[in-house]
């Protein structure tokens, strides 16, 4: 789905989105601390917070494909 890049900027700086990604981020955080500080490995369960924090890591990266206004240039 193309949206306009202004409203995903708008979007992206509300506080609510603000307060997703902070709290998404702090659970990331508590998994990579548990994964290094863990005095036994657990390959299965490791293998699986990896993935988790990819998916994680996706998530917070993401931005949709944007309209472009009349006259823009793709940002590349």
């Amino acid at each position: 789905m193309a949206i306009k890049k202004e409203d995903y900027l708008h979007w992206r700086t509300s506080s609510v989105t603000k307060e997703m990604t902070e709290g998404v981020a702090e659970a990331a955080t508590q998994i990579v601390q548990s994964l290094v500080t863990r005095s036994e490995s657990n390959p299965m369960y490791d293998q699986y917070q990896r993935g988790y924090l990819r998916g994680v890591q996706a998530a917070l990266e993401w931005e949709p494909e944007f309209i472009l206004e009349e006259g823009e240039l793709p940002d590349d």
